[in-house]
């Protein structure tokens, strides 16, 4: 089967939030920024048992020395709370600048298990993590089901300042 991508934000619409806040912010749909960029995990079996990738990418402006942590979250949801995060990063230190991030998750599921295991790996700037399991797996998938779930991605600032920015270029998945 050839690559098939599943684009939710392209590079020509990003996402962008702006963090008075030190607590996560859901990236919002940048045709309406009153609902999460939601990606879909497409159904009818097209992924039953077959591993894929998802990726965010963009950029993070700090206006003081911060730390920065990302998460790509099971849900649709604007408010954090309401999401289950699968895979966290550590705090990783921006500094006063402006950095690019990436975050890049390989998975699986089955839905005799129904179960969704995987790992991730990121990078925030200069600083890349390691490949690490993922901070939660999901239960109860069925393949068939459309979608058999839901992903947005959020950021997190250690202090909250109006001049924190981050960019959510590029949410897709890749089969």
């Amino acid at each position: 089967m050839p690559t098939e991508l599943i684009p939710v934000i392209s590079a020509g619409i990003p996402s962008k939030v702006s963090a008075n806040v030190a607590t996560a912010q859901v990236f919002p749909n940048p045709n309406n920024a009153l609902v999460a960029a939601v990606l879909n995990v497409p159904g009818s079996g097209r992924l039953e048992q077959r591993a894929f990738s998802i990726r965010a990418a963009g950029y993070i402006t700090t206006a003081g020395a911060y730390n920065a942590t990302l998460s790509l979250m099971s849900g649709s949801s604007l408010t954090p709370g309401s999401n289950t995060a699968i895979a966290t990063t550590a705090a990783t230190a921006v500094g006063t600048t402006t950095v690019p991030y990436r975050l890049d998750a390989d998975l699986v599921f089955d839905s005799v298990s129904g179960k969704l295991f995987g790992n991730f790996k990121s990078q925030i700037g200069a600083t890349f993590a390691a490949i690490a399991a993922l901070t939660a797996g999901l239960t109860g998938l069925n393949g068939l089901t459309e979608p058999v779930f839901q992903l947005v991605f959020a950021i997190t600032f250690s202090t909250a300042n109006a001049g924190n920015v981050a960019s959510l270029g590029n949410f897709s998945l890749i089969n």
